[in-house]
C-alpha cells in the first residue's frame, strides 16, 4: 500500500512537471507576442469575474466584452477587466489574482500573460505539494526501514545468545560426562582394588589357618587313636578351603 501511494505520487509529480514545461513555454510565448505586437491578448471567462489587486477604473455603458476588453488593453497597468451585460458596467484591474465564479452576466477578461502567469503559479503550489508528500512518504520509509532493520538485529543479537548459551550448556554437558566418567573409572578401580585386597586377606586368612592347624597337629603330643584325629583335621582343613572359596567367588560375583 506504502509503495503503490509513493508510486501515484511520483507519476502525478512527473506529470505536473510536463505540464509546468509545456505552460511556460506558452507563458513565453505570450509574453514574446506581446512585447513584439505591442497588443495585449486576452483570454474571455463568461459566468466569471477578474478583480486583480487593485482598481483602476470604472466604465459605463458599454455595450459589449470587447470594448471593455479594448479599454483594458489601451492600459499598460490593466491585467484584466470584468464586463457586467446587465448593467453595461466595466471595470478595469490591475495587479494578478484568480478568476472567480460571477453571475450569468459577468465575463471576466485576462490578460493572457496574466493568465499563464497565474496558472504556473498555481502550478507550482500544487508541484510544491506534491514534492512535500513525496518527502514525507520516502522519510517514512527510511523510518521503517531502519526500524525493520533495527528490529532484525536484535533477533539476530537472542538468536546469536541463545546459540552461544547452548554451545556453553554443551560443553558443562560434555566436561560434566567426562567428570562423571572419570569418576565413575575411579570408582570401579577402587572397587576392584578392595576385592583385591580382600581375596588377598582371605586367601592369607586360609593359609593362616591351614598352618595353624599342621602346626598344631605336628607339635602337640595328642595321643591318635587310630586315623581318627587325622581324619577331622584333614576334614577341618577341606571345610575351611572350601568356606574360603565359597567367601572369594561370592565377593568376586559383587
Amino acid at each position: 500500500m506504502f509503495n503503490i501511494k509513493l508510486k501515484a505520487l511520483e507519476d502525478e509529480y512527473d506529470n505536473l512537471l510536463k505540464e509546468h514545461e509545456q505552460l511556460f513555454k506558452t507563458h513565453i510565448q505570450n509574453l514574446i507576442h506581446q512585447k513584439t505586437s505591442k497588443n495585449k491578448e486576452f483570454d474571455i471567462f463568461p459566468e466569471n469575474s477578474y478583480w486583480g489587486t487593485h482598481s483602476i477604473n470604472k466604465f459605463e455603458n458599454i455595450k459589449d466584452d470587447s470594448e471593455c476588453e479594448i479599454k483594458c488593453a489601451s492600459d499598460d497597468k490593466c491585467t484584466g477587466a470584468t464586463f457586467n451585460s446587465k448593467n453595461n458596467t466595466c471595470w478595469t484591474r490591475s495587479g494578478i489574482s484568480n478568476k472567480v465564479s460571477g453571475s450569468k452576466e459577468d465575463v471576466a477578461i485576462i490578460s493572457k500573460v496574466v493568465d499563464t502567469d497565474r496558472q504556473l503559479n498555481e502550478l507550482n503550489k500544487k508541484i510544491r505539494n506534491v514534492e512535500n508528500e513525496i518527502r514525507m512518504l520516502r522519510n517514512k520509509s527510511i523510518r521503517e526501514r531502519i526500524m525493520i532493520t533495527n528490529r532484525i538485529d536484535q533477533s539476530n543479537d537472542k538468536i546469536n545468545n541463545y546459540d552461544k548459551l547452548i554451545e556453553k550448556e554443551k560443553t558443562e554437558l560434555m566436561e560434566a560426562e567426562q567428570k562423571f566418567g572419570t569418576l565413575e573409572q575411579s570408582n570401579k578401580d577402587n572397587i576392584l582394588y578392595a576385592n583385591k585386597q580382600y581375596l588377598v586377606l582371605s586367601l592369607w586368612f586360609i593359609l593362616s589357618a591351614i598352618l595353624i592347624i599342621i602346626v598344631i597337629v605336628q607339635f602337640t603330643k595328642i595321643p591318635i587313636y587310630g586315623n581318627t584325629l587325622n581324619t577331622a583335621i584333614y576334614f577341618s582343613l577341606i571345610v575351611i578351603v572350601i568356606i574360603g572359596i565359597f567367601i572369594i567367588m561370592h565377593k568376586v560375583k559383587k
